[in-house]
């Protein structure tokens, strides 16, 4: 969102609703977590796509995204630490790019700052 009322948090509103309801639709379905995230990654992360592309993240984000993967995953909230979502394709699980990465891959642009954000990360 560009003008007086925009910047990085006006920007996120509207996409953060709509990651927030498919979020809500996938965990209240009641599946198991291993089809929850194949669904989060196809219907829900798609919704911050474009606007990770020319906003920065914020914390809200931040956390709605460790929100939503507690919800998917069906974990007690702060069960795990947040990073943690992010290696469950190493038991068997879809793999989970953070929005954070997908947000400074597309500002920096370049294969060695993602590779640098991800072991920082």
């Amino acid at each position: 969102m560009i003008g007086p009322k925009g910047g990085s948090a006006a920007s996120w509103e509207n996409p953060l609703k709509k990651f927030i309801e498919r979020t809500n639709l996938i965990a209240n379905a009641a599946i198991a977590p291993s089809i929850g995230i194949d669904l989060y990654a196809q219907r829900a992360v798609p919704t911050m796509g474009y606007i990770a592309q020319i906003a920065c993240t914020t914390p809200k984000i931040w956390n709605a995204e460790k929100w939503a993967l507690q919800r998917i995953t069906h974990i007690p909230h702060n069960g795990f630490p947040k990073h943690t979502f992010f290696y469950q394709h190493e038991v068997g699980m879809g793999n989970i790019t953070p929005l954070a990465i997908s947000a400074r891959r597309s500002h920096k642009g370049g294969q060695n700052h993602l590779h640098l954000e991800a072991r920082v990360v």
